[in-house]
């Protein structure tokens, strides 16, 4: 006599049918299976879980190919869910048409009940972008456009900070959330010329307040660690000849590139590397106007010439040399030759122009 694995009295062994996992089954017992549906495992009904549209399906499909929605509590399959809250949970169908929307300003689901969390935030996520504003003295297009990403980290009230920034500084800085950062954000501007930055952020020492409120919350930018300054300058105003030489002058330089980053040679690895770069590297990247994002000069796929390779900082004169530097750069490649995008070469040219005077000073002593 052999024993039923499932009910557990005895049969003679021709009696019971060897079902694998299940063992040795009697013929009342074999007839309570049934299919899982969704892999037709045969499994018992009263052992496994139901799936809404699919029966009752076996304990691996649940697992691993199902979810429960957070609203109704029933299991659906994982292709017939709708995340919401960034990820922070699932609905099905039924809730979701019910009970929820798609918020397109920070692209994830909310409850019909509840506002977007980026409506009543001053920090943006990432991926968000404003509609920009060209800061400007003179004529829109006469001057190449620049910009800034200043990361700061380690501080604390991060709201606060924002809306202080934001009220004296509403159309030019905007803020939102980086992943590299511990406990930080990032301030962003919006687009300016040489014009605006001479006239507004020299010559009124605009920016003073931005530095001060971010000391004041607790914020550090050059010793945290994880900070850096991305200047932007828009790839609309390079020829493909220029944009070769503004990457060659980058790359063919770095002692001049360490001097003026302030960054570990670590740090420079990790997040702006400068080298290995070849001639022919340079080339396909001027033509697609594209590159990977961890260069010394990243090519944007937003339009964009990012210099990659600043530290971050919170003192006036360094934050604006990094600036007048991405500048001078600039300005330097579109007027000497492709041979000429030296060290030296640059450091004649600075000797003669008087329109970058934190990048002046801090280069005298190179």
């Amino acid at each position: 006599m052999e024993t039923c694995n499932r009910c557990g009295d005895d049969f003679k062994t021709k009696e019971l049918t060897d079902m694998g996992n299940l063992g040795d089954l009697c013929d009342g017992c074999f007839q309570e299976l049934v299919g899982c549906g969704i892999c037709s495992t045969e499994i018992f009904e009263e052992d496994n879980c139901e799936v809404s549209g699919h029966g009752v399906c076996c304990e691996s499909c649940v697992s691993g190919r199902c979810f429960t929605c957070n609203d109704c509590d029933e299991l659906f399959r994982n292709n017939e869910r709708y995340e919401i809250n960034h990820g922070g949970g699932c609905v099905c169908e039924m809730c979701w048409e019910y009970s929820y929307h798609y918020c397109d300003d920070c692209e994830t689901g909310h409850h019909c009940e509840s506002t977007c969390p980026q409506e009543n935030s001053v920090i943006k996520q990432y991926d968000w972008d404003p509609t920009f504003v060209i800061h400007t003295r003179q004529k829109r297009g006469a001057e190449p456009t620049y910009g800034f990403e200043l990361e700061i980290d380690n501080g604390s009230e991060h709201q606060d900070l924002a809306e202080e920034l934001d009220f004296k500084y509403e159309g030019f800085l905007y803020y939102k959330y980086d992943g590299s950062l511990r406990n930080g954000f990032e301030i962003v501007s919006h687009p300016f010329t040489y014009s605006y930055y001479k006239d507004k952020i020299i010559g009124n020492n605009y920016l003073d307040t931005m530095f001060s409120k971010c000391k004041c919350y607790g914020f550090t930018s050059y010793n945290a660690g994880t900070c850096g300054i991305h200047v932007h300058i828009g790839i609309k105003y390079f020829t493909d000849t220029q944009l070769y030489k503004f990457q060659k002058f980058y790359y063919t330089n770095p002692s001049l590139m360490r001097y003026m980053s302030r960054r570990e040679d670590e740090a420079m690895d990790q997040w702006c590397n400068l080298s290995g770069t070849s001639s022919e590297a340079l080339v396909r990247r001027t033509k697609e106007k594209r590159s990977r994002k961890y260069l010394g000069i990243h090519l944007t796929w937003k339009g964009t010439v990012e210099v990659r390779i600043f530290r971050g900082t919170l003192k006036r004169k360094s934050f604006l040399r990094n600036i007048e530097f991405t500048m001078a750069s600039y300005d330097f490649s579109r007027e000497v030759s492709m041979r000429d995008t030296t060290t030296n070469t640059f450091l004649k040219w600075l000797d003669d122009d008087r329109k970058y005077p934190n990048l002046r000073n801090y280069i005298r002593s190179f």
